[in-house]
């Protein structure tokens, strides 16, 4: 007997090595969508957008096959790499803090007995934190400068580390 959801060249006693055969069915992820699985079933997604992404899934589901996130009632990935979710040049704002998954990221999804699993993931583009930075005027009378513009430059890492940009060598985070 041969098997239908394999090659016709397989028989049914063939047993392919571990991701021989790739998962069919899954969606790509690029701005906002809801994502569900009914229950006892499952569905799996990419996600290309970014590199912010914000997901928000009550039940059962994994992110990354790197990292496996499986807590992700609410949070924040990129998908740039290290130092990906800071402000470009010539802008300032302050991005979430972050944990990484890799780019083109999986979402999996299994469906609650009851329930489903159901949620929102959202991906967003640096520019939606990030504004062009305003030029800042020259000292003044008293001879003060804007002071901070850069300083806002920030972002947190899962670690809470911080890239620092445009800031003194003695600066620290």
């Amino acid at each position: 007997m041969i098997c239908p959801c394999l090659a016709p060249s397989v028989s049914a006693g063939y047993v392919p090595k571990f991701g021989a055969l790739k998962p069919g069915g899954f969606e790509t992820i690029s701005g906002t969508a809801t994502v569900f699985a009914s229950a006892y079933g499952a569905s799996q997604y990419q996600i290309t957008g970014g590199p912010l992404v914000n997901v928000a899934i009550s039940g059962y589901a994994r992110l990354s096959t790197v990292y496996n996130y499986t807590d992700l009632r609410g949070g924040w990935y990129r998908t740039a790499g290290p130092g990906g979710c800071v402000c470009p040049p010539h802008t300032t704002g302050l991005v979430p803090p972050t944990r990484p998954p890799e780019p083109g990221a999986m979402l999996g999804l299994s469906g609650d007995p009851l329930t489903g699993t159901q949620g929102e993931v959202s991906t967003y583009p640096l520019s939606a934190f990030c504004k062009q930075q305003m030029s800042s005027p020259g000292p003044g009378p008293s001879g003060g400068g804007r002071e901070g513009a850069s300083a806002s430059r920030r972002c947190s890492t899962s670690a809470e580390a911080c890239i620092r940009s445009r800031r003194p060598a003695s600066s620290r985070c």
